[in-house]
């Protein structure tokens, strides 16, 4: 490979021999001495003259090129190549500038932002809410309603996650419905399950107000939407130099008291609690009358048969009041019971009830499931109380089917494989729910061996366009056939999915497009 020959600067001594060389050889030989050498010193005067002035004009040629690439324009210099070539690479600088600030900007905003909802996230609530604290006002500055979707655990138990996705953009707008009608304000998600939302200017705002704002949007989504309940809500006041933990802590009662009184209910709180825990206090006291007066009422979810020899199967879903009549969210009960260590309480007024109900309305053949919370696994009085309970009315527990979801037992096989050998034991059966998450709900299938299978409810959508998952659910009935089990899909809502899973050879159906839960237990019609 050839290379190119670099260029190479002739020294200024040396152009200078050469020059006053030339010049001496051009002069006459009848110059005298003196006059030869006046002239050859006037030359190299010239010449060290000319270098002196190319390099001042070098050296401010530079100086602006410097400038120019400071302040990043080349409107000040002339043309030249050396100006084009700046201005190519102020250009590039400034597209590269750019670029980094719009990757910085996104960057800055996702860190800001609840992907799912596209509100403001808890990062954000506690900046903007410090900051209100730190003004020197000390008077009322701003209203905060906390305000909690009290659906979300039963959407995405009995639905799916992607359901429970959707469930949390409706309530999102819902939300931003109400608020439409309040003063400038800012809404944030939290948690999971939890949205706060700042109001600034509340001149002649009543706290009320807001509540019924909330409660009549709720209310209206309800009617249109197959829901225990959309969400409740905790309001209190955010005065300056108050502590935050205070503020949050008055939110967290009154969010707690919304949660325990009317369905999609609300609640204010003004004044600190210096008592601990009185949120708790409050759960407290509704569950233990819960369980005292047995508040406490069962609806039923038929399962339609499709092949086989499935027997009449329903989803059994208990449903909690309050002493004025009005239904509670269970799943927040659930939750403050395992938080308050009263579920293996809960639990078994469950049993009990479905156990008394069975016998009242004799339907021996059928069966009847219930759901067990996956932190039961591993509390021996409840298993060896439920033990006691099914061994000693064995007609009774031959109908029972517990289910217990997927992920859960996956975390927990020891448990798992305990509590469903006592169920074989005693003569009761067992399900997994939401199940198909991926191949590992073979192993857990083959190490568990329940008797029914409950799809996961997201194996369903798109299943007619989705065909690696129908060879998916191809494969799990299957299996489970061969196995002996039984396979129920979960969460059917449309006629085409109906067909695709009876040619799928799928035992049963459970879902809205079969039948809505009711009080009583009723088979559908198909």
């Amino acid at each position: 490979m050839q290379t190119k020959p670099t260029k190479t600067a002739i020294p200024f001594s040396l152009m200078t021999g050469l020059v006053l060389l030339a010049q001496w050889s051009l002069l006459p030989a009848s110059l005298p001495w003196p006059g030869t050498i006046s002239v050859l010193i006037c030359t190299m005067l010239a010449l060290v003259y000319g270098r002196y002035r190319w390099h001042k004009a070098e050296e401010t040629r530079r100086a602006a090129l410097i400038e120019a690439l400071e302040q990043g324009s080349v409107a000040q210099l002339a043309p030249s190549p050396e100006q084009q070539a700046l201005q190519q690479l102020l250009e590039r600088q400034h597209q590269e500038l750019a670029q980094l600030h719009h990757r910085l900007d996104e960057l800055t905003r996702s860190s800001q932002q609840d992907p799912l909802t596209q509100l403001a996230n808890r990062q954000c609530f506690r900046r903007d809410i410090t900051h209100l604290l730190q003004e020197e006002s000390g008077t009322r500055t701003a209203i905060l309603v906390l305000i909690r979707a009290t659906a979300l655990e039963s959407v995405n138990r009995q639905r799916g996650f992607l359901s429970g996705d959707h469930y949390l953009k409706e309530v999102t707008t819902l939300i931003q419905r109400a608020a439409l009608r309040w003063p400038a304000h800012h809404l944030y998600r939290i948690s999971g399950s939890d949205f706060a939302v700042l109001i600034h200017d509340i001149h002649n705002l009543p706290l009320p107000l807001i509540g019924r704002d909330l409660k009549l949007t709720f209310d209206l989504h309800q009617q249109s939407q197959p829901l225990a309940s959309v969400a409740c809500s905790g309001i209190t006041t955010v005065c300056s130099q108050q502590p935050i933990e205070a503020i949050l802590s008055r939110a967290d009662l009154a969010l707690a008291r919304a949660q325990t009184g009317e369905l999609n209910g609300w609640s204010i709180q003004l004044e600190d609690e210096h008592e601990h825990g009185v949120g708790e206090q409050q759960w407290r006291q509704v569950i233990e009358r819960i369980l005292e007066q047995e508040r406490i009422t069962l609806s039923y979810q038929p399962i339609a048969r499709l092949h086989g020899n499935l027997l009449a199967y329903y989803s059994v879903y208990p449903g909690f009041y309050g002493e004025d009549e009005s239904m509670l969210a269970a799943d927040s009960l659930f939750a403050m019971a395992q938080r308050l260590d009263l579920l293996m309480r809960l639990t078994q007024l469950v049993i009990r009830h479905l156990i008394r109900e069975h016998k009242t309305l004799g339907a021996e053949q059928s069966r009847w499931g219930i759901a067990l919370s996956p932190h039961l696994l591993h509390n021996s009085a409840f298993l060896i109380w439920l033990e006691y309970q099914l061994v000693t009315d064995p007609d009774t527990a031959a109908h029972l089917v517990f289910e217990l979801d997927e992920e859960s037992l996956s975390r927990q096989r020891a448990g798992a494989r305990r509590l469903f050998e006592l169920l074989r034991r005693c003569g009761s059966r067992s399900a997994i729910c939401n199940f198909g998450q991926g191949i590992r709900s073979f192993s857990l299938f083959q190490e568990i061996k329940p008797d029914y299978l409950k799809l996961d409810p997201a194996l369903l959508l798109d299943l007619e366009q989705d065909g690696t998952n129908q060879q998916f659910v191809r494969m799990i009935v299957e299996m489970a056939h061969r196995m002996g089990s039984q396979v129920i899909a979960e969460g059917v809502e449309q006629s085409s999915q109906k067909a695709l899973l009876e040619s799928l050879y799928v035992d049963g159906l459970q879902g809205h497009l079969i039948a809505h839960p009711s009080a009583t237990p009723t088979m559908p019609v198909h």
